[in-house]
Formats: C-alpha cells, sequence, structure tokens
C-alpha cells in the first residue's frame, strides 16, 4: 500500500571524504560510504531553488548596469557569495539525521545526529559537495520511484 506524507524524508547514500584526505593506490581520495537522511524537495522546492539562483543574478546584474567592469565583477562575486549561503543554509535545514553507527568520532564510538557536525562536514569542500548531491539525488531520486 502506497502510504502518503505530507513532508516526505530518505535515508540516502553519500560517500564523504576521510578526515585524514587518504588516497587508494589509484591516487583517488578514499570516502566512506553513509546514509543521510534528507527532508525531500518538492518539485516546486527544487525549482524555487533554480529560479531564485536566476533572480539573485539578475537583481545584482540591474543594479550593477553603469558601473564600471570590475564593479560588475565585485557584484558577481556578491551573487556567488548570496546564492552559496541560500544553498548551504537550505543544505543544513534539510538534513535531519543519519544512520545510526554510520557517522563516529576519532575514537570510533557513533555520534548522535548534530547539525554542528553537519556544519563541520560542511566546511569540507568535497564532503559539502557530496551532502548536496545527495539532496538533489535524494530529491529527484524519490520523486522519480513515486
Amino acid at each position: 500500500m502506497f502510504k502518503f506524507a505530507k513532508q516526505r524524508e530518505a535515508l540516502w547514500p553519500v560517500d564523504l571524504v576521510a578526515a585524514d584526505r587518504a588516497m587508494d593506490a589509484d591516487g583517488n581520495l578514499v570516502t566512506h560510504r553513509v546514509f543521510i537522511r534528507y527532508r525531500l524537495m518538492t518539485r516546486d522546492e527544487l525549482a524555487e531553488a533554480n529560479e531564485a539562483t536566476t533572480r539573485i543574478t539578475a537583481e545584482r546584474l540591474r543594479e550593477a548596469r553603469g558601473n564600471d567592469a570590475s564593479a560588475n565583477l565585485v557584484e558577481l562575486m556578491a551573487v556567488s557569495r548570496e546564492v552559496e549561503q541560500r544553498t548551504y543554509d537550505d543544505l543544513l535545514a534539510r538534513i535531519t539525521g543519519w544512520r545510526e553507527g554510520d557517522i563516529a568520532d576519532e575514537e570510533g564510538n557513533p555520534l548522535a545526529f548534530d547539525r554542528g557536525i553537519v556544519a563541520s562536514l560542511c566546511e569540507d569542500t568535497a564532503n559539502y559537495q557530496a551532502l548536496l548531491r545527495g539532496l538533489y539525488a535524494a530529491s529527484r531520486g524519490a520523486q522519480a520511484k513515486n
């Protein structure tokens, strides 16, 4: 039986990079598969995220019109920061947990879910990108399966 849930969540596999940045024999970063629980984005929320990026960019370019080229570059960098902050904030809000035992401290003791730990993971660009890809994949994949 299909069970409808207004606010859907999914546990989704994500490959995180180890803190020691170890490399395998082929020179690739060693990753560890963990399962992250996401509050999924709806089709409208996915579209809004794309529209927001376009809207913010257009607004900043409109504001910069008439300025010199270096001012336009500064405006574009500000747009990038603004969009990135919005994306980061949304990602942190949508990660609601992880599979028990998947994330541990340096001694190997399992860590309970904590947004501070998620924020620390996001300080590593590779992990931030992996978590963000996981959110989009879970949202799109879960939609495709329903």
